[in-house]
């Protein structure tokens, strides 16, 4: 094929019939897609375009804007001076780009260049159980199939709805329009499409998209659950197969995570367990980020017939049946042991080993952790004792008490520290799932970081948890002692020394016992007491870098609500920009929670 001469490139472009993606092969200066396949190129230069994209056509009539045709504009042309997005991606657009001037209206290369069939028609499609026309386009990123809502990878097969912007699986614009299913047997199902959340006869989860529905009976199967694998092969995970076994109506226990399952489970014949099809993969070993061996996944515990102890969670501290599957830790003298939801709901909190026995373990052992200073919440051993022929601490320093800690074998009932009256034996434990109040300043903790105790209602959001102990403050010359409660029920003394309003006596406080005053929390440390005047910060809503300050006596306007910025707020550091916002305006939830005690929040 002779050389060619194309607008956008001062030298010829020598043509390739067949370019493979490696290394040394460029990005096309048309689409920003890797170079594979039939291409042009100058090698001097190392430009290159796709044969489709440098036979684009000027001019083109597209579905998803009607009213007017499409004009290309290529990079460094006049009317390229400035960033455009795409309408369809969103993202801006790096290489050719389609564009109506009237609207203002852009379309990447390859949302502009559709497919096309051998007559040269743009192919499109009509489906039942969508209102609009569907048209074939080639994905450049990833979107949620509205059918399955999985996601479309780049070289998966879909097609778009100009109309509605929603995108969608070839394959499940192919599904059929009506089965006949074996957990609901009086009627045919038939396909539907619904953004509102219906729930599932067999997941029991609720969400849009696709799904077959029986409307007289009110029966609803998502199209990823109407149809799951009869046989599930896979050894990575499990070392036998598991078959399906469809029970209409039943419900079971499922042996690999101990939570109940409706109507699909899979059963290993060889190992005699049933499990839900999610739990056909799950990991055999992980490792957790707050635990140092790695810990396995079982059925079963086997324990030692004399061992009558109950099994707790080590995350939620709620109760492990030790008789379905949990994961716990191999290790000898080690009992960790956690439930399979708490040890996987978060990603982050975890990775998967590949390892192939318990012998492999060694490797992934965190040395960091190991060692028993590391481990310890022990501060200091003050006294030691002999229990039998063993010695042991009998008086600690202990990172979780202010209190010294003196070992008793004949704790009755609930002690409570005579320093600070809260619970010795109660560890508290992170709850992200918590709905109640704070202990400390009896407000909801259910939308931030929460610490609870397993076997009370006592709570404390994060910012009460880290209060400190002691602090100091101009209106009394002693240090200043948190309280938990008033020591009697005298009114004069629920005053705060500082403001002199009404302190609720729910509340925690300040209070000397010298001076017999008391204060609230946030007169003590005020608003933002973690925050320097003049420390900075990356905000990103503006492009440069911002510092705090305290505005006293000039009071400029927030470029965000408009009101004066009083007290605490942010101004930017670039020469000649007058950005300044309150730093109420765009402090994001979790550091509000973490660093403002604010009694009105």
């Amino acid at each position: 094929m002779a050389a060619l001469h194309h607008m956008n490139h001062h030298h010829p472009l020598r043509f390739d019939e067949d370019t493979s993606p490696s290394h040394y092969s460029g990005f096309c200066h048309g689409c920003s897609k890797l170079v594979q396949g039939p291409s042009y190129s100058c090698g001097e230069c190392r430009f290159y375009l796709h044969k489709k994209c440098a036979e684009a056509p000027l001019e083109i009539c597209h579905p998803a804007h009607r009213d007017h045709p499409l004009l290309l504009l290529l990079p460094g042309s006049e009317q390229r001076k400035r960033r455009v997005n795409c309408r369809i991606y969103r993202f801006e657009v790096k290489g050719f780009v389609y564009h109506c001037s009237s609207c203002e209206f852009y379309l990447d290369v390859n949302c502009a260049l559709l497919p096309r069939d051998t007559t040269g028609k743009i192919i499109k499609t009509l489906h039942a159980a969508h209102e609009h026309p569907l048209f074939s386009i080639n994905l450049f990123g990833y979107f949620n199939c509205e059918g399955c809502r999985d996601t479309i990878k780049e070289h998966d097969a879909s097609f778009t709805c100009f109309d509605c912007g929603k995108f969608f699986h070839k394959k499940c614009l192919e599904l059929p329009t009506a089965i006949s299913h074996p957990c609901h047997r009086k009627h045919q199902l038939t396909l539907y499409s619904d953004v509102s959340a219906l729930e599932c006869l067999m997941c029991r989860c609720s969400h849009g998209g696709f799904f077959y529905r029986c409307v007289p009976c009110e029966v609803t199967f998502h199209v990823g659950c109407a149809w799951p694998p009869s046989i599930i092969v896979d050894k990575y995970h499990h070392d036998h197969p598991f078959t399906l076994l469809l029970r209409p109506n039943n419900t079971f226990e499922c042996n690999a995570c101990g939570n109940r399952g409706n109507h699909v489970s899979y059963i290993c014949s060889t190992c005699n367990i049933q499990v839900h099809k999610d739990c056909v993969s799950l990991p055999r070993c992980i490792k957790l980020t707050l635990h140092p061996h790695p810990i396995s996944h079982c059925f079963f515990l086997c324990i030692d017939h004399h061992d009558s102890r109950t099994w707790d969670c080590r995350i939620c501290y709620g109760k492990v049946n030790i008789e379905h599957g949990s994961y716990y830790c191999p290790q000898p003298g080690c009992d960790f042991v956690i439930h399979v939801k708490c040890s996987i709901k978060k990603q982050k909190l975890y990775w998967v080993l590949e390892v192939g026995s318990p012998d492999e373990y060694d490797e992934f052992m965190d040395p960091t952790l190991l060692s028993d200073e590391s481990m310890s919440s022990i501060v200091r051993v003050i006294k030691k004792i002999k229990v039998g022929d063993d010695e042991i601490a009998g008086e600690i320093e202990h990172v979780s008490h202010e209190h010294n800690l003196i070992f008793s074998d004949e704790f009755k009932g609930n002690k409570y520290c005579n320093g600070c009256v809260l619970p010795i034996a109660h560890f508290l434990f992170h709850d992200d799932e918590y709905e109640g109040k704070c202990s400390c300043c009896d407000k909801d903790a259910s939308s931030v970081i929460a610490y609870r105790c397993k076997d009370c209602t006592f709570a404390l959001h994060w910012r009460c948890a880290t209060l400190p102990q002691t602090a100091w403050h101009k209106c009394d010359k002693h240090s200043l002692t948190l309280a938990y409660r008033d020591r009697d029920d005298y009114p004069l003394r629920r005053y705060c020394d500082i403001c002199e309003e009404e302190r609720d006596p729910r509340q925690w406080f300040y209070c000397c016992e010298t001076c017999d005053n008391t204060m609230h929390i946030e007169c003590v440390l005020g608003k933002y007491s973690f925050i320097r005047a003049g420390s900075r910060y990356a905000y990103e809503g503006h492009p440069h870098t911002l510092t705090f300050v305290k505005k006293i006596y000039y009071y400029a306007e927030c470029n965000d609500c408009g009101e004066p910025c009083q007290d605490l707020a942010l101004e930017c550091e670039e020469h000649g920009c007058k950005y300044i916002v309150h730093w109420d305006c765009i402090a994001p939830q979790y550091l509000s929670s973490h660093i403002i005690y604010d009694s009105n929040q």
